[in-house]
Parts: C-alpha cells; structure tokens; sequence
C-alpha cells in the first residue's frame, strides 16, 4: 500500500488512491446496493430514505476522506495522527469487515425470512 509520507504520494494523489480504492471495495458494494435498491423499491423516494442513504454513502467515503483531512492539517499534525490510526487498521481491518458483513448478512436473512412469513 503506498505511504502517506511526505516522500510518499502526497494529500492529492493519495485522496484519488482513497476514492478509488473505496469504489473498488467489493465489500462497500453490496451494502450500499442494498440501501439503494430499498428506496428505490418504494417508489417515489421520501425524504427520510434520501437522508438515510446519504448518510451511508458518507460514512461509506469516510475511509478515504479522513486520512486526506488529516493530512491536511497544519504542522505535520496529520502525521502524528494518520501512524496510529495506520497501525490500527492493519491490525483491525479484517476483523471489522468480517463483523459488518457478518451484521449486514444477519439482516438480510432477518429481512427475507420476515418477507416469507408474510407471504404464507
């Protein structure tokens, strides 16, 4: 993975790795595609559902934009913070996907099983 020192890729490219790294993310996909097709399953979208899924899609950039705001701030800050938080995620990264879609899996089995009881 490329460094965000100052001899590394710098605030600019390292923010265009971030975005399409988080596109590229097999596992920030099927969430958000089960968001959006909820409210699209709706019909006309009501403002709630727009809200909620705004709030998803920000929090689903969040990976590529908190690194960017914190190399930005004044005084090699962003440094000083960016390490710790690099060493967390290398060391929780796998363990918290595997929780999310563990989470999202459970309520999708949740959600079809209260579907089909609806049906019969």
């Amino acid at each position: 993975m490329p460094s965000l020192g100052a001899d590394g890729l710098g605030a600019a490219r390292s923010s265009g790795f971030g975005m399409v790294s988080m596109c590229t993310n097999a596992t920030t996909w099927p969430v958000l595609l089960v968001a959006v097709k909820d409210v699209i399953a709706t019909g006309a979208p009501r403002p709630e559902q727009v809200l909620a899924v705004a709030v998803l899609l920000a929090l689903a950039t969040l990976p590529a934009t908190i690194p960017l705001m914190l190399s930005l701030l004044p005084g090699g800050a962003g440094e000083r913070l960016l390490l710790p938080l690099g060493t967390a995620v290398e060391r929780y990264a796998k363990v918290g996907v595997r929780w999310i879609l563990a989470l999202v899996g459970v309520y999708l089995l949740v959600r079809g099983f209260l579907a089909h009881l609806a049906l019969t």
